[in-house]
C-alpha cells in the first residue's frame, strides 16, 4: 500500500523543519550507501544543513559521507580531472530531470489523445478485414453514391431556406406598406 503525498512546502516550525531535516538526511546517507555498497559505485554525500544561529554570516560545515573527507575530495578531484564532455555525460541537472520528465509526460498525453480519437472516431471496422478488393470498391462506389445524395439533399435544403427566407421577406415589406 503507497504512502500519501507529502507536501512539499517549508515547514514553519524550526524545531520541526529540523527533526525532519535529520530524519530525511539519515535515509539520504543510508540510500547513497546502499547505492554503493550493492551497485559497486564511488559516491559521496555533501550537504549543508539548515543553520543553527541566523546570525552567522559564514556557511556552516558541511555533513559529508563518508566520513572521510579524503575519500570525498578524491571523488571532487576526480570529477574535476573529467574532460567538459565526460562531465557534462555524467553531471544531472535537475532542469534536465524536469524537462525529460515533462517531456514524457506530453508524449503520453499525445499517445492518449490519439488513442482517445481512435476509439471515438474509428477509421475502420473489422469487419472490412474479410472484404475481397472487388468488394472494398463496390462499397467505395455506393459510399461515394451515398455521400453524393446527401450533399444534393443539403444543397436542396439550403436553397429551401433560402426561398422561405425571401418570401419571408416580401411578407414583411408588404405588411410594412
Amino acid at each position: 500500500m503507497g504512502r500519501a503525498k507529502s507536501n512539499m512546502e517549508l515547514i514553519k516550525k524550526e524545531t520541526l523543519r529540523n527533526r525532519t531535516f535529520q530524519q530525511k538526511n539519515n535515509t539520504l546517507k543510508k540510500k547513497i550507501h546502499e547505492l554503493a555498497t550493492l551497485c559497486d559505485v564511488k559516491a559521496a554525500l555533501i550537504v549543508y544543513g539548515p543553520r543553527k544561529d541566523t546570525l552567522q554570516d559564514h556557511p556552516l560545515e558541511p555533513e559529508i559521507w563518508p566520513q572521510n573527507s579524503d575519500h570525498v575530495r578524491e571523488l571532487i578531484n576526480q570529477y574535476k580531472g573529467l574532460s567538459p564532455e565526460d562531465r557534462k555525460t555524467r553531471t544531472s541537472l535537475l532542469s534536465h530531470f524536469f524537462n525529460e520528465k515533462i517531456k514524457k509526460a506530453q508524449q503520453a498525453l499525445t499517445k492518449q489523445r490519439n488513442d482517445n480519437v481512435k476509439s471515438k472516431y474509428p477509421t475502420w471496422h473489422s469487419r472490412l478485414d474479410s472484404l475481397k478488393e472487388d468488394d472494398l470498391r463496390k462499397n467505395v462506389v455506393s459510399l461515394d453514391n451515398v455521400i453524393g445524395n446527401a450533399k444534393a439533399k443539403l444543397k436542396q435544403m439550403k436553397a429551401n431556406n433560402m426561398h422561405r427566407a425571401n418570401q419571408m421577406l416580401l411578407l414583411q415589406q408588404q405588411q410594412q406598406q
